[in-house]
């Protein structure tokens, strides 16, 4: 079993896919009030929904929402590990849409809901 140390650390270090629980906040002031507005306090369940290719920002899911945080806020968020997630190769998929065409702006949404240019798609 791996030591308690291994399974904390901050928002910013997690990998996508990985469920945490939040231990605390500690960023200061109007940061601070902010997080705790928006649901990261104390035993609050976050996914790491995506990262940017250099980190910043961190996209996760809380409370059925999805919320985007600057990598100096995710720092200030510390995270116990419940659930480390797909593993490599196991397709997690990183955006929000379904592949080509399949997202909002793709060209079966724009068919879908404008007759008026099916003749064009």
């Amino acid at each position: 079993m791996q030591d308690r140390e291994q399974l904390e650390g901050t928002l910013d270090q997690a990998r996508c896919g990985t469920l945490l629980e939040v231990l605390s906040v500690n960023a200061e002031g109007e940061i601070r009030r902010r997080l705790l507005d928006m649901g990261l306090v104390k035993g609050s369940r976050v996914r790491v929904v995506r990262k940017a290719p250099l980190g910043d920002p961190v996209e996760i899911e809380i409370h059925g929402f999805f919320l985007t945080l600057r990598l100096k806020e995710a720092k200030t968020v510390k995270v116990r590990l419940l659930d480390a997630g797909p593993g490599p190769g196991r397709g997690f998929h990183h955006g929000r849409g379904r592949g080509r065409g399949g997202g909002r702006g793709g060209r079966h949404w724009f068919h879908r809901f404008s007759p008026l240019f099916r003749d064009y798609l």
